[in-house]
């Protein structure tokens, strides 16, 4: 049975800081990449998300088969989230799934231009 704990806090962030020990894990959205720095352990993490592109951004955390398992609200430029999500060991897929339209009718998929990363949670 999967568990599920979901929490959000926005803070206020200048661009994004790298994990540690005090901090706990980190992911860095900005146009068009993902960074993300562990450790990402089983059980609870609480992730620290900072939008440092422009646009608005989601974390969208998918298992290993493509379920989705998690994702943020959109996280405006600049802003930084408090993500708590519950995850068991595995690989992990993070990506923004952001679709947006430009002027010229262009669909601009942030998924294809790059956001996603692969994340390792390893056991407790």
């Amino acid at each position: 049975m999967r568990k599920a704990l979901v929490t959000f806090m926005i803070l206020t962030a200048s661009c994004g800081a790298p994990a540690s020990a005090e901090t706990g894990p980190a992911v860095d959205l900005r146009e068009f990449s993902i960074s993300a720095e562990g450790p990402f352990e089983s059980g609870v993490n609480q992730i620290s998300v900072t939008n440092a592109g422009e646009f608005g951004h989601t974390l969208v955390i998918a298992d290993r088969s493509g379920v989705v398992v998690d994702a943020t609200p959109l996280i405006a430029g600049g802003e930084t989230l408090l993500f708590v999500v519950y995850l068991e060991p595995g690989t992990y897929e993070f990506s923004c799934r952001i679709v947006v339209q430009v002027d010229d009718g262009t669909l601009v998929d942030h998924y294809h231009e790059g956001m996603t990363t692969t994340v390792k949670v390893g056991n407790a």
